[in-house]
Parts: structure tokens; sequence; C-alpha cells
């Protein structure tokens, strides 16, 4: 736990890669196991049916146990600069939620 915790208002999570799969373990050491306690802010995990980083059921699991918001984006592949989001509007309003007191 950071000493700095109580400062964050809150927390965007897109994408996560599930890096206990084999195929992530090995690019991403020291990755894992991964924290699945709930974290001490609120949060937003977004994901999404199709990406191939990370299952959909995995991701809402991860929401769940982090007690983060769960939102799906349906078949977006794997959420990054490459997927055409552009300025991506509707992560800006999530970001926006979070910031409300």
């Amino acid at each position: 736990v950071s000493r700095h915790t109580a400062r964050v208002r809150g927390a965007l999570l897109v994408a996560p890669g599930d890096t206990e799969a084999l195929e992530l373990k090995d690019r991403l050491p020291g990755w894992s196991p991964i924290a699945r306690q709930a974290l001490p802010f609120r949060s937003i995990l977004v994901g999404s049916q199709t990406d191939p980083y990370c299952t959909a059921a995995w991701a809402q699991t991860l929401a769940q146990d982090w007690g983060a918001l769960w939102v799906d984006l349906g078949a977006a592949g794997h959420i990054n600069a490459d997927s055409s989001l552009g300025d991506w509007p509707q992560g800006q309003a999530l970001l926006q939620t979070l910031l409300k007191d």
C-alpha cells in the first residue's frame, strides 16, 4: 500500500492484460499474481468482449474483486491507441464521473 493512496480520487482502469495467462506471463514477468483485494478508492474498469489479452469474464472478475464498476465496450478488441477511439469521449466521461465529489 502506498503512503499516497489517500490522495487518489479514482482510477480509470482500461483493458487490463491477464498477466496470469501463459501467453502474457512470460512477456510481463513480475506482474503476477494479480492483486485481488478491493481498491481503497473509486474505480471503473473498462474492457471488451474481444480483447485478445484478457477475456471479458476475467476482466469482470477483476472489477468485482477490486470493487470497480465494470464497463463493457462490446467487440472493441484491445482498447489502446490503435483502437480507433480517437479522443474517446466515453472514456473522458467515465473519468469525469470519478473526479466528482
